[in-house]
């Protein structure tokens, strides 16, 4: 086996392997077929996942913008020689 098929056959199995982790798409409009209890968790903890990414980065651009202003205001002390 050469190493352009080594490569795919790698990643075939890792599509695979993520589609098998992946849960199965549903829609929430759809009455007729409700999600299940775990379509729903797999929902909400992947909401939740990306709520603490989109925060994390706020809080950095915020500390980022805190510092700046804060060593604006205050420059770094320089001792006299």
């Amino acid at each position: 086996m050469n190493s352009t098929t080594t490569n795919e056959s790698r990643q075939t199995d890792a599509w695979i392997l993520e589609s098998l982790m992946k849960p199965q798409p549903f829609d929430l409009n759809d009455i007729t077929r409700e999600p299940s209890d775990e379509q729903l968790d797999a929902l909400m903890e992947a909401v939740a996942v990306e709520a603490r990414k989109y925060a994390q980065a706020a809080r950095e651009q915020i500390m980022v913008r805190l510092r700046a202003e804060i060593a604006a205001v205050n420059p770094p002390f320089q001792p006299q020689a």
